[in-house]
C-alpha cells in the first residue's frame, strides 16, 4: 500500500432525538446524499432500527 494522509474534518452532534435534524444539516452544508456505516447489528442493539 502506498502512503497517503487523510484530513476529515467532522462534526458531531449529540442528544435526544438529534436524528431527526440531519436532513437539514445536510443541506445546510450543500450535499444531497450521505453514507451511513455501522458494524454488525450495532444499530439494532442501540435501539436504533
Amino acid at each position: 500500500m502506498k502512503d497517503f494522509d487523510v484530513r476529515i474534518p467532522a462534526r458531531i452532534i449529540f442528544g435526544k432525538e438529534k436524528e431527526k435534524e440531519v436532513g437539514s444539516l445536510i443541506k445546510a452544508y450543500g450535499y444531497q446524499k450521505v453514507l451511513l456505516h455501522y458494524g454488525r447489528g450495532s444499530a439494532k442493539k442501540a435501539g436504533q432500527s
